[in-house]
């Protein structure tokens, strides 16, 4: 690549960056959208959000019992980690369901008002951070009930929900252009989702694997070392190494992705709605 060629690309990475630190700046603008999308979907509604912690609930519940029972894990051990299991996987599918129509969504908007990509990336990320907190209630009645007690592990929850945020912020990126670019992208990144699932331990625990499931379903899935950031904090124990490790390097490597993503192809987006 000549000198020119390069300097040229080191300035189209210097504006998309500098485009993303614009919406992100806007702050007043993205939370209140976020705020009202989460009044929108709840207006009318006595609990408001708190449906998704009683919907969450149910779920954690019904599903407790019988996957308790088959799998012969006593209750006061399944219960805490099936939960943040679910509320932790739950945080992961709404940046891949919702980030992957993030674009569709606020197309009217899109058309109508130039704002950095960054604000409706912001908004959304604010908005199922929410949800999410809305979701722990059903692990602090978990924990009342089975007298889970916090330990030190707990500090590193904050670290662990801001690195798989920084994952799933990218990630709403690199789908959002993908399903504007290619619809049918939005029902394929909804069924691989749906795949690796079934894959990950949430309702299964990784003790039930042998060495070689192990290494295939846990050491080598992101989606495991995503969860873990999350889950393991809150039931008392500090997550292994293996999974920081491995999502620094999945949140460092899918940035540098949306980062070109963005700099080809982030000004097509309002033509390709």
């Amino acid at each position: 690549m000549s000198r020119t060629g390069q300097q040229n690309r080191m300035a189209t990475v210097r504006d998309t960056l500098n485009d993303l630190g614009d919406g992100l700046r806007q702050r007043e603008l993205w939370s209140s959208l976020a705020w009202n999308d989460i009044r929108a979907r709840y207006e009318r509604s006595i609990l408001g959000p708190f449906w998704l912690a009683l919907s969450m609930g149910f779920l954690v519940l019904s599903i407790g019992f019988v996957y308790g029972t088959i799998f012969k894990i006593a209750l006061e051990d399944y219960f805490p980690y099936l939960t943040m299991g679910f509320i932790a996987w739950a945080l992961i599918s709404s940046f891949v369901n919702e980030g992957s129509g993030i674009f569709m969504e606020v197309a009217g908007l899109i058309r109508q008002i130039k704002v950095p990509i960054s604000v409706h990336i912001a908004r959304l990320t604010l908005r199922t951070l929410i949800i999410f907190a809305h979701n722990l209630v059903v692990f602090l009645v978990v924990a009342l009930i089975f007298r889970i007690e916090p330990t030190s592990a707990l500090l590193l929850a904050p670290l662990g929900i801001a690195l798989v945020t920084a994952t799933g912020a990218w990630v709403t990126i690199v789908l959002g252009i993908l399903s504007v670019r290619y619809r049918d992208f939005r029902h394929l990144a909804s069924s691989v989702l749906q795949f690796f699932f079934f894959l990950t331990p949430v309702i299964w625990q990784p003790d039930m694997l042998d060495a070689t499931g192990r290494l295939v379903l846990t050491d080598f899935n992101p989606f495991f070392h995503a969860v873990e950031l999350i889950r393991a904090p809150f039931l008392g124990t500090a997550p292994a190494l293996t999974s920081w490790v491995a999502m620094i390097l999945v949140t460092v490597g899918g940035w540098a992705v949306a980062i070109q993503m963005l700099r080809t192809w982030g000004r097509l987006v309002p033509f390709w709605i």
